[in-house]
């Protein structure tokens, strides 16, 4: 994100780009911890 900002990107750009990063990436960790679960039961 500060990376963006220093680029000089608008606020919405660049806490956009924030938030798709970080929901992919929490996005992933939850499905790898369900599909681990699911396959202990």
């Amino acid at each position: 994100m500060m990376k963006k900002k220093s680029e000089g990107k608008p606020y919405q750009v660049y806490m956009t780009a924030g938030a798709n990063k970080f929901l992919r990436i929490y996005y992933g960790k939850v499905k790898e911890c369900l599909a681990v679960q699911s396959t202990v039961e």
